[in-house]
C-alpha cells in the first residue's frame, strides 16, 4: 500500500489554479485567462491578485507552458472578455518575429 501512494504518477490533471500549489508538471495549459474570469471580477485588488495567479500557474511548468487568452469568448450582454492584463503585458521571444 505504500508504494502504491508514493508511485509515480502519469497521464493528465486536470486542477484550478489553486489546486496546483506546490506541484510540479512537464507541461502547463492554462486556458480562459480574461479578464473578469482571471482575477475574478469581484476581486478587490484585480491586477496584484491576476500577478500572483498567472505567476503561480506559470512556476508550475517544468518544459512547456502554454497560456491561453482565447478571443470571441461572450460574456453576453456586456460584450466579448479581453486577455488579461497581466498576460497581455508580457513580451514573449515568439511575440516578436524576425522578417
Amino acid at each position: 500500500m505504500f508504494r502504491k501512494v508514493f508511485a509515480g504518477r502519469t497521464g493528465i490533471t486536470v486542477s484550478t489554479i489553486h489546486g496546483v500549489k506546490g506541484a510540479e508538471y512537464d507541461a502547463v495549459i492554462a486556458y480562459g485567462l480574461l479578464e473578469g474570469m482571471v482575477p475574478h471580477f469581484s476581486d478587490p485588488d484585480q491586477v496584484e491578485t491576476a500577478k500572483k495567479l498567472v505567476y503561480v500557474v506559470s512556476s508550475r511548468a517544468r518544459k512547456n507552458l502554454h497560456l491561453i487568452s482565447e478571443r470571441g469568448r461572450s460574456r453576453g450582454w456586456s460584450g466579448d472578455y479581453q486577455p488579461t492584463d497581466v498576460l497581455a503585458g508580457c513580451a514573449f521571444q515568439y511575440d516578436h518575429v524576425p522578417t
